[in-house]
């Protein structure tokens, strides 16, 4: 999707132009150089918001548990109220007020509330496949962490938890292939000429220039493509063809080798992008998987424990014992939370 800004403000709230200017990289400064090209009458409100950006210098310090705990709640806080009440004083000048007034904790939103996690892997391994010796990149994420980044001609991937793509340094003039593990979501650069292509697990897709997400975990018993805009077919490795329109999704059994097309919700399925769970009637088995994901925690259920039914309920960047409270709340049991492990009781 096109970048559109018209003050400096939408520059700070974008988390690829604020992630480029943090950590930049050879695919994002060709990204931003090409996007400055298009965007002359831009540039100086580009140029000031990368100033204020590199303005922040972050402390090292070590910080307790408590203090994170503190910091983290006061940022949840300003990011609703922020939400709820901008348009008094004005949206620019509330951000900025905040980040003068916060310097440690502007720098630590940035990552959390844009980036999804400060601390994620990044592995620009590089392989030489196949005979005209293709160098071939990867880039993983760790659990409990997201990443967003730019491919060679510009798509754009959000990279969920405990995922990886690989993808070549340039593509070819006549395909754009990556391959993924995991879930990703793409917002594909539009070239008719040369057609996108994602290899995940036994499905291909194929797509000129759309935006879509993709889940193809190796532990899960299906694989789900599902399409926001424009237009994609998928195709099985044994064969099976299915072309998808904007909102409907596809799932594909591994076991029984058949293809469901239907409709979904956007928020089930691809809310994770944008920092949202969505529960829909989900088996609570399902539901810690997807916790131990999110949050890169362990889940260890006793068995005295039970639960019916499935779980309806939206959590919009929730700490993870907020969601615990929650849950503990209306099914009835107990938690203990040990660093990286949860113990259900």
């Amino acid at each position: 999707m096109q970048f559109n800004p018209s003050t400096e403000e939408d520059f700070l709230l974008n988390e690829h132009f604020v992630q480029w200017v943090m950590d930049p990289n050879e695919e994002s400064n060709r990204y931003w150089a090409k996007w400055a090209n298009e965007n002359p009458d831009k540039t100086l409100m580009m140029r000031r918001s990368k100033e204020v950006i590199l303005s922040l210098h972050l402390e090292t310090f070590e910080m307790g548990e408590t203090d994170n705990e503190r910091i983290l709640d006061s940022l949840l806080k300003h990011h609703q109220q922020s939400k709820e009440g901008l348009g008094r004083r004005g949206g620019f000048q509330v951000f900025m007020e905040f980040l003068l007034a916060n310097r440690v904790a502007a720098v630590i939103a940035f990552f959390i509330t844009f980036l999804g996690s400060m601390t994620y892997l990044l592995q620009p391994s590089v392989e030489q496949k196949d005979s005209k010796e293709i160098i071939w990149l990867s880039k993983s994420s760790k659990p409990g962490t997201k990443m967003s980044f730019h491919l060679p001609d510009g798509s754009l991937v959000k990279l969920n938890a405990n995922s990886t793509i690989e993808f070549p340094e340039h593509f070819s003039d006549s395909t754009r292939e990556v391959r993924l593990a995991g879930q990703a979501f793409f917002d594909v650069e539009h070239d008719e000429a040369v057609p996108f292509v994602v290899s995940a697990g036994d499905l291909k897709v194929k797509v000129l220039g759309t935006s879509f997400d993709v889940n193809s975990r190796p532990d899960r018993v299906d694989q789900k493509v599902a399409l926001l805009n424009g237009r994609v077919e998928v195709i099985t490795t044994d064969g099976i063809r299915e072309s998808l329109s904007p909102m409907e999704m596809i799932t594909y059994s591994k076991a029984n080798k058949e293809m469901v097309k239907g409709n979904f919700d956007a928020e089930v399925v691809t809310g994770w992008k944008d920092g949202v769970i969505k529960f829909e009637n989900t088996d609570f088995k399902e539901v810690f998987e997807i916790l131990e994901g999110w949050y890169g925690v362990e889940i260890i259920l006793s068995e005295s424990v039970k639960f019916k039914g499935g779980l309806n309920g939206r959590y919009e960047n929730e700490m993870l014992d907020n969601v615990l409270k929650g849950l503990a709340y209306t099914e009835g049991f107990e938690y203990r939370i040990d660093d990286k492990k949860v113990t259900i009781f």
